[in-house]
C-alpha cells in the first residue's frame, strides 16, 4: 500500500481496513498509510474545488490530479468501524469522515445511521462540525445544540435525522443507535424519549 497508494479507491481502502482488523492484527503501518490517504485525499478535494452557489456545481482547479470518487455509507461506516475496533484512535480520519457523512446523512437508510453512530460508539468519539448545512435547503438548522448551547456534532445532525424515521429502524438499529450515544456519554434528550415512545 505505501508505494501504491493512489491506486486504491476509498471503498478499496475502507475493505482493507476492515481486513486488517478482521485479521486480528493492528497493522499500524498499514492504518496509519490508509488514513493519510483518506485524509489527504478529502484535503485536495476541498483545497481544489470551487463551489457556485448559483448552481450548487464543483469544480477543480487542478482536475488532472484529482479524481471525484462517490463515498457511500457502508464505505464510511467500516472505515470508522475498522479503525475502532482495534482501539485507533485517529480523530483526524474520524472527523474526515463526519464532515463526508454529513451533507449525505438523509440519504442513509435506517441501517447506515445506526451503523455508523455504532462506529463512533466504538471509537469513543463524537465528532464537532465546522460547516453546518442540511440536507433540506430550506430546513432552519442552527450551529449549535439547542439544549446546551455547545457546537453541533455529527450525533446532533444524526439523531435530527433519525428521530423522524425511527419506524424505519428495527430493535437493533434501535439499540446500537442508542448504545452509541450512551457509550459516549452524549446525552439526546429528543432521541432518548423518542425511541422510548417508538
Amino acid at each position: 500500500f505505501r508505494n501504491r497508494p493512489d491506486e486504491f479507491s476509498s471503498k478499496q481502502m475502507s475493505n482493507l481496513a476492515w481486513s486488517a482488523m478482521t485479521c486480528g492484527e493492528p497493522h499500524p503501518e498499514l492504518l496509519a498509510g490508509i488514513s493519510r490517504e483518506f485524509v489527504n485525499r478529502r484535503r485536495m478535494e476541498n483545497a481544489s474545488a470551487v463551489v457556485d452557489s448559483d448552481t450548487d456545481t464543483v469544480t477543480g482547479t487542478d482536475e488532472g490530479n484529482i479524481r471525484e470518487e462517490h463515498i457511500d455509507a457502508v464505505t464510511l461506516c467500516t472505515l470508522v468501524t475498522s479503525f475502532a475496533k482495534v482501539g485507533a484512535r485517529d480523530e483526524e480520519l474520524y472527523g474526515t469522515v463526519a464532515e463526508i457523512a454529513f451533507p449525505m446523512l438523509c440519504d442513509f437508510d435506517a441501517r447506515h445511521l445506526s451503523n455508523l453512530a455504532y462506529a463512533y460508539g466504538l471509537a469513543g468519539f463524537v465528532p464537532g462540525l465546522r460547516d453546518i448545512r442540511t440536507c433540506d435547503a430550506d430546513a432552519d438548522k442552527t450551529t449549535s445544540n439547542s439544549a446546551s448551547g455547545s457546537p453541533m456534532t455529527l450525533f446532533d445532525v444524526l439523531a435530527m435525522e433519525a428521530i423522524p424515521r425511527l419506524q424505519e429502524f428495527n430493535s437493533q438499529h434501535l439499540t446500537s443507535l442508542i448504545w452509541a450515544y450512551a457509550t459516549t456519554e452524549y446525552f439526546h434528550l429528543g432521541l432518548f424519549e423518542a425511541v422510548a415512545v417508538e
